[in-house]
């Protein structure tokens, strides 16, 4: 629960790439050196991070998120980040193979 109400970014940073690893969805959606936990190091890459992800999951699904990167780090939206997590795994989970590509190329396009 206390990871729900204030996230720390390597949670977060576990999580999506988990998904990645197990699904496919998203793939391609960040650089090697985002991909380690480690080089999350100032706000703005930590900031980044999460942007891609939660823009790649309302692309996936078509959807306007109700979810801040901002507040969600800073634990502001307990039941938002909840929300989103829910839709990253439907994404996931129900998202065709080139449909999680276009979702990967519009966020990077960002």
């Amino acid at each position: 629960e206390r990871y729900l109400k204030r996230p720390p970014v390597g949670f977060v940073h576990y999580l999506v790439m988990e998904v990645i690893k197990a699904t496919g969805f998203a793939e391609g959606l960040y650089a090697a050196e985002e991909q380690d936990c480690a080089c999350l190091v100032n706000r703005q890459a930590k900031m980044r991070f999460v942007q891609k992800a939660v823009q790649c999951v309302a692309f996936a699904l078509g959807e306007d998120l109700d979810v801040s990167a901002t507040r969600l780090l800073a634990g502001q939206e307990a039941m938002q980040t909840n929300m989103w997590l829910q839709k990253l795994h439907y994404a996931a989970t129900t998202c065709t193979r080139a449909r999680s590509s276009e979702a990967v190329d519009r966020t990077l396009q960002l």
